[in-house]
């Protein structure tokens, strides 16, 4: 959770996280700073003092990776530690959640060494009967920056509870000099073109072989694999080719991120129409008046890529790194399209754990079992048997994904009786140019 956090009632139900971390304190190195509560924002003030008194979910703090000297030097004040506020309100672990992409090997390495410090400073907590733990998350997922962490942390004699790799993109697309339309994760059976490569080289499972040295190497450290809650925004260069893949303007002058009630029908904003593409695993839009791509991983999205890198290596164990937790729908605004109502991907998430946690019956994990493993009771895929109406800025090349028309005063939903042998049945004003997508997935004018 981060600086989305605004209400009490942001915090998922408990026990459906293990742990939930605020990332991070020394934000912007002016902001959230141990010994000045002055300096904390509403975002650290609703963790500290609203969150859930929980039974099975504990909480802790990140601290930003690019101003952890500065935390290391207001943590060697003792009596009281300036952690007491937050042990007080029973907020116990602690760990570096947020690395750059690319670190110095001295940074990484000091990163690692305040952490240690941190752990120990934690020991006054466990001898009390308190569970603290420390996570430390790897810059880059591959085999190479893994090892180069695992001998640092041989050297240091240091092993922390958790380790994090990333499985999804932490850069805006539109912060990158090759700005391309992304998923915020990437499935591992989708590989985008060679130019793209360098800035997003990784998929959801290239941490797999990461984890499996870990574990080869006896880190006795929990191996965790990151997915975000954030939706991705992008300007496409060519309105008439949005897709996944397709290039997008550089602008660092625009947001990159958001959350799902942004465009969702009921959200209260935009009320986009969301069609997910089954050959990139996850969910777009354009908003052609705003000349924007927002996409985002919705339930369906992140089960596939999840499975399928649990498939690389069955005998490799992990759990997953939900980020961003503070952009879930945790009103269930988007009722047509939450499968679990609210917190709807978080409780997709502790199913794919939960079903990664029970074991494979065929010792391969699979999409399809991981659906049947829920008994019906789980996991449910929902339809609608409303008809979607729009009206295409075009009419040469109508098709899925076809930019629509933007008019908030025109109906979005009909049924399928209104649509006669591909004739509107009724007409909406003098707009007799409609385009409606059928229960079953057919087209019709």
């Amino acid at each position: 959770m981060g600086e989305r956090l605004t209400s009490k009632h942001q915090f998922p139900p408990d026990g459906l996280c293990n742990y939930i971390f605020y990332d991070s304190l020394y934000k912007e190195g002016d902001r959230d700073l141990l010994p000045y509560e002055n300096t904390y924002t509403e975002s650290l003030n609703t963790f500290l003092n609203y969150h859930r008194d929980n039974r099975h979910t504990t909480l802790g703090v990140g601290f930003a990776f690019n101003f952890l000297p500065k935390a290391e030097q207001d943590l060697k004040v003792r009596n009281p530690s300036p952690l007491e506020p937050f042990w007080n309100r029973g907020i116990f672990h602690a760990g570096v959640l947020d690395p750059p992409t690319r670190p110095t090997q001295d940074g990484r390495k000091v990163a690692l060494a305040t952490v240690k410090k941190i752990n120990r400073l934690l020991d006054t907590q466990r001898r009390r009967g308190h569970t603290a733990i420390t996570a430390i998350a790897l810059p880059q997922p591959d085999i190479r920056g893994t090892l180069s962490c695992i001998e640092d942390l041989r050297e240091l004699r240091f092993t922390p509870n958790l380790v994090i790799l990333f499985g999804h993109y932490r850069i805006g697309d539109n912060l990158r000099t090759n700005c391309a339309i992304m998923p915020p994760t990437r499935h591992p059976d989708d590989t985008p073109p060679d130019e793209l490569l360098e800035d997003y080289g990784f998929d959801v499972a290239t941490a797999v072989p990461s984890l499996r040295k870990i574990c080869d190497d006896g880190v006795d450290s929990r191996g965790v694999v990151s997915v975000t809650l954030k939706g991705r925004w992008a300007e496409p260069q060519f309105s008439k080719d949005v897709d996944f893949f397709k290039p997008c303007v550089s602008d660092i002058n625009i947001g990159s991120f958001g959350r799902i009630t942004d465009v969702c029908p009921g959200g209260g904003r935009l009320a986009a129409q969301l069609n997910y593409s089954t050959k990139h695993h996850a969910m777009i839009t354009y908003i052609s008046y705003l000349q924007r791509t927002f996409v985002y991983d919705d339930e369906r999205a992140l089960a596939e890529k999840l499975c399928r890198a649990r498939s690389v290596d069955s005998s490799v164990s992990f759990g997953i790194a939900a980020y961003d937790i503070d952009f879930e729908d945790y009103e269930n605004r988007c009722t047509d399209h939450n499968r679990n109502g609210a917190f709807s991907r978080l409780k997709a998430l502790r199913k794919v754990v939960d079903y990664f946690n029970r074991g494979s019956s065929r010792g391969a994990f699979s999409l399809r079992e991981f659906y049947a493993s829920d008994g019906g009771n789980h996991g449910t895929l929902s339809v609608t048997l409303k008809v979607r109406w729009t009206e295409p800025e075009e009419r040469d090349g109508m098709d899925f994904y076809s930019p629509p028309m933007y008019d908030p005063s025109e109906e979005s939903f009909g049924s399928y009786t209104e649509v006669k042998r591909g004739r509107v049945s009724r007409t909406f004003g003098n707009r007799r140019t409609r385009l409606s997508i059928l229960n079953h997935g057919q087209l019709s004018r």
